[in-house]
C-alpha cells in the first residue's frame, strides 16, 4: 500500500516498474509456459500493481493473461484463474484500444471457463472460480459494446442459466445478474439478450405453474426483470408487459406470501409504472384503464397487508411512490382510492418492524405532501386509529415521521422527505400544535450514564409543538449541507443498531460515557452526510443502487438551503410564528435558520 502512495518517480516505486518489466520478459515470456506456477505468480503480482504499468507495456500483460486463459495442458484450472484475477484488475484500468484486439480470445476462454471447463476441473470450490469468471466478464463486457453485443449468443443463455441453476447460492447469482445489467445497457445488444430472456423467465413464473415452483427459483427469475427493464425503452417495456405482467400480479394477489417473491415483484411492478408511464394502464390485462390501475392498487394492498412479513414489502413504498406520481394528478380513480391507501400504510407503519420499511412507506406519506399537503393532513385526519393503537392515524403518522427523520439515508430520499415536511409546516394545519418528543433531558448530577443505568432510569425528553420539531429537523439539515466533513466521519456512515442483548457482559462497565447509542443517529448532524453522497456517487455502478425516481425528479437538483427558506417564509407569513417557534430551539438550530432567512428577508 505505501509503495501504491508513493509518487512514482520514488525509488520503491521505480523498483516495482523495473520488477514489472522484468516479469514481462522472463515470466511471462512464451518459454515458459511449462511452469504455470510462475506465470501465475507473475499475473497476480502485475495485477496488484497495475497502476505503475506504463501505457507500452499494458497491452503486452494483457496479452500474457489472455494467452494464460486459452485451456491446454500446461493452463491448468489456477493459472486460467489467475488470468482471471488480473484481468479484472487490467480491464477497467487499461483504455478500451489496448483490450480490444484481445476481446474475442478472452471471450470465448471465459465461455469455455464459465460452462463446460468448469465442469471438468477438479477445483474444490467451483462457485468461487465462477463468481470470479462473471465478474471478469462484467469488466469484459463494459470494455467493447460491439464485442459485447457480437458474443452475446453464446453468453445471455449461460448467464440465464447461472441465475437459475445456482438460485440457492448467496453469491453467484448477482455476479450473472451484474453481467446481464451490463449487456442490458448496450442498446445493440438488449432486443436479442430479451428474446433469450423472455421465454426464459415466463416458463418459470407463468400461473398456475408458477405456484409449484421452489420459491427460490422462481424469486431469481423475477429478480432477472429488472435488470432487463432498467435500459429497456417504451416499446421494449410493453412487450415484456405482455408476457410477465397478469402472472406477476396473480401472485401479489393471490395468498401466495413468499417474501422474497413479493418483494421482487413489487420492484417489477414499479419498473412497469416507471417505464410505461399513463400508457402502461392501456396494456391491459383489462380492457379499461381503471381497471388495470384498480388491479395494481389491489396487488399493492395485499402485500401492505400487516399478516405479510416486513421483507416482503420492502419495496412496496417505491412502487406507492412511483404510482403516485404518475397517476395521481391524472385518475380520478387513484384519488377516490387514497384514503384506503393511507390507511393501509399507516396500517403497515404501526405494525412494521423493520426499520428500512418505516422510512420507505413514510417517504410515501412525503410523496404526497409535495403534491398536496393539506389534502394528505385532512386525509390523515379522517382516518380510522390504526389498529392496536390508542391515537388518530395522524397523530400517529406524524410523530413517527419526525421521529425517523434523522434516520433516513440517500441524497434524495433526505430531500424527499425535508422538503415533504416543509410543505407540512406551510399549511399552518391546526395539527401542527400537536405535542411530539423534543430533547433529551441531561441530568448533569447523574454520572457516567451505563447502560444498566439507562435500563433502570430510561431517558426522558421534552415535549414540544409538532411545527417546533419540523423547524429544528428543518435547520438539522441545513447545518449538515454547510458543515466542513471531516474524514474519519466517513467510518460511521451508514445505519448502525444498538442490540442491548449481546453486550450484556458490558452493561456496568465505567469506562466512559455509555447510552446504548455511541454509534447510532445516522442521519444526525455528524458531518458524515454529504460526504458519503460523494462517495456514493463516485462508484461506476452508483445508478443501480439509486433511487429509480430520483433521476427524473427535479427535486434531485435542487439546493435545499435556499428551497427550505422558502417553505419557512410560507411558514412566517405575516404573523410571529415562526419567530416563536425558533425560540424553542438551540443556538446552532438557530444560527442556522438565521443564515439562510437573512437574505430573504
Amino acid at each position: 500500500e505505501q509503495i501504491l502512495e508513493s509518487p512514482p518517480t520514488s525509488v520503491e516505486a521505480q523498483s516495482i516498474i523495473q520488477l514489472l518489466h522484468t516479469l514481462l520478459k522472463v515470466d511471462l515470456s512464451d518459454g515458459t509456459v511449462q511452469w504455470p506456477f510462475l506465470r501465475g505468480r507473475a499475473l497476480w503480482f502485475a495485477s496488484r500493481f497495475a497502476q505503475l504499468i506504463s501505457e507500452d507495456a499494458a497491452p503486452e500483460f494483457v496479452r500474457a493473461a489472455a494467452s494464460c486463459l486459452t485451456p491446454s495442458e500446461h493452463n491448468k484450472i489456477a493459472l486460467r484463474v489467475a488470468a482471471c484475477k488480473a484481468l479484472a484488475v487490467f480491464c477497467p484500468k487499461m483504455s478500451p484500444e489496448f483490450v480490444k484486439p484481445y476481446l474475442p480470445h478472452i471471450y470465448s476462454a471465459l465461455h469455455g471457463l464459465g460452462s463446460n471447463e468448469l465442469a471438468k476441473s477438479d477445483v474444490e470450490d467451483e462457485t468461487q472460480v465462477l463468481e470470479l469468471t462473471l465478474q471478469t466478464l462484467a469488466l469484459v463486457i463494459k470494455a467493447d459494446n460491439e464485442a459485447a453485443t457480437k458474443f452475446e449468443p453464446e453468453f445471455s443463455p449461460m448467464l440465464l442459466q447461472v441465475c437459475i441453476q445456482f438460485a440457492n447460492d448467496p453469491m453467484v447469482p448477482g455476479y450473472a445478474e451484474h453481467a446481464i445489467s451490463c449487456m442490458a445497457k448496450i442498446p445493440e445488444c438488449l432486443p436479442n439478450l430479451l428474446k433469450r430472456a423472455i421465454p426464459a423467465i415466463e416458463s418459470l413464473i407463468k400461473t398456475p405453474v408458477a405456484f409449484a415452483q421452489p420459491p427460490v427459483l422462481l424469486e431469481a427469475a423475477i429478480r432477472l426483470l429488472p435488470h432487463l427493464l432498467k435500459h429497456a425503452n417504451v416499446e421494449q417495456t410493453a412487450i415484456v408487459h405482455r408476457h410477465m405482467y397478469k402472472n406477476l400480479l396473480d401472485l401479489a394477489a393471490s395468498d401466495y406470501d413468499e417474501p422474497g417473491v413479493l418483494q421482487s415483484i413489487a420492484e417489477v411492478l414499479r419498473y412497469f409504472v416507471f417505464k410505461g408511464g399513463h400508457e402502461m394502464l392501456t396494456w391491459g390485462p383489462h380492457q379499461e384503464p381503471q381497471q388495470n390501475l384498480q388491479a395494481l392498487l389491489d396487488a399493492i394492498a395485499r402485500i401492505l397487508r400487516p399478516d405479510i412479513e416486513d421483507s416482503a414489502a420492502m419495496s412496496i413504498g417505491g412502487l406507492l411512490r412511483t404510482t403516485i406520481k404518475q397517476y395521481l394528478e391524472l385518475s380520478e380513480h387513484l384519488q377516490a382510492g387514497l384514503p384506503h391507501i393511507l390507511n393501509a400504510v399507516i396500517a403497515r407503519l404501526h405494525t412494521a418492524k423493520v426499520p428500512h420499511l418505516k422510512i420507505t412507506l413514510l417517504l410515501v406519506l412525503a410523496s404526497m405532501a409535495r403534491i398536496n399537503a393539506v389534502g394528505l393532513l385532512n386525509c390523515l385526519d379522517s382516518l380510522p386509529p390504526p389498529p392496536g393503537a390508542n391515537e388518530p392515524a395522524l397523530d400517529f403518522a406524524m410523530k413517527l415521521w419526525v421521529d425517523w427523520q434523522p434516520e433516513i439515508q440517500g441524497e434524495y430520499e433526505i430531500k424527499l422527505s425535508t422538503t415533504g415536511l416543509a410543505c407540512v409546516l406551510a399549511t399552518k394545519h391546526p395539527k401542527l400544535g400537536l405535542s411530539v418528543q423534543g430533547e433529551e433531558i441531561v441530568d448533569v448530577n447523574s454520572g457516567i450514564r451505563t447502560r444498566s443505568k439507562s435500563k433502570k432510569n430510561p431517558s426522558k425528553f421534552t415535549q414540544i409543538p409538532l411545527a417546533t420539531k419540523i423547524v429544528g429537523l428543518l435547520a438539522d439539515v441545513i447545518i449538515e449541507q454547510t458543515q466542513p466533513v471531516k474524514k474519519e466521519d466517513l467510518m460511521y456512515a451508514g445505519y448502525a443498531y444498538d442490540d442491548d442483548e449481546d453486550d450484556e457482559d458490558c452493561e456496568d462497565d465505567d469506562y466512559g460515557e455509555d447510552d446504548g447509542n455511541e454509534f447510532s443517529g445516522a442521519g444526525k448532524d455528524d458531518g458524515w452526510l454529504e460526504a458519503l453522497f460523494k462517495a456514493e456517487h463516485d462508484d461506476e455502478d452508483f445508478e443501480d443502487h439509486e433511487d429509480l425516481d430520483a433521476g427524473i425528479d427535479p427535486l434531485s437538483q435542487v439546493n435545499l438551503s435556499p428551497s427550505l427558506a422558502q417553505y419557512l417564509m410560507a411558514f412566517a407569513g405575516d404573523t410571529n410564528d415562526l419567530n416563536s417557534v425558533v425560540q424553542m430551539l438551540n443556538a446552532n438550530q438557530q444560527q442556522a435558520l438565521a443564515s439562510v432567512l437573512q437574505p430573504t428577508q
